[in-house]
């Protein structure tokens, strides 16, 4: 499963996904988003997706988006200091978090952790820097 961060016209995005992945595979999940259930999602035949990635975990939201991501941040952290802890090479990496008023330094807070437990296993991260909660 793939998830599209829909554009400005979020309509048009999820019709265009409906008409090349079909309709059945394609689910809105907020105004922003959508799942897609396909084996691999390519962002490079799409007009009205500004950005996609694949789902390898699912939350429920929690009553507040800081509790939300308060819980993500844990798995994001934990699952990809184990996954990236053995790179040879260093890392670029970026977070976005789409959902209503979320502060983007608390967003970069999960970067940072994550950078400095990678540094313990001696892995070169480089953060890309949080303006807003969404990265452009």
């Amino acid at each position: 499963m793939f998830i599209a961060i829909l554009g400005r016209q979020p309509e048009i995005s999820i019709a265009e996904l409906e008409a090349v992945y079909g309709a059945k595979n394609v689910q809105k999940i907020s105004s922003q988003a959508a799942t897609v259930n396909c084996d691999n999602l390519s962002i490079d035949n799409l007009g009205g997706t500004i950005k996609c990635g694949q789902v390898t975990t699912k939350i429920k939201s929690q009553k507040s988006d800081r509790n939300t991501l308060l819980q993500a941040s844990k798995i994001i952290v934990e699952k990809y200091t184990k996954k990236l802890s053995h790179s040879q090479k260093k890392i670029t990496l970026g977070i976005s978090f789409y959902g209503n008023k979320t502060d983007p330094r608390n967003v970069q807070k999960i970067g940072i952790i994550l950078k400095n437990n990678l540094k313990k296993s001696g892995v070169s991260l480089r953060l890309i820097p949080n303006k807003t909660a969404a990265l452009s």
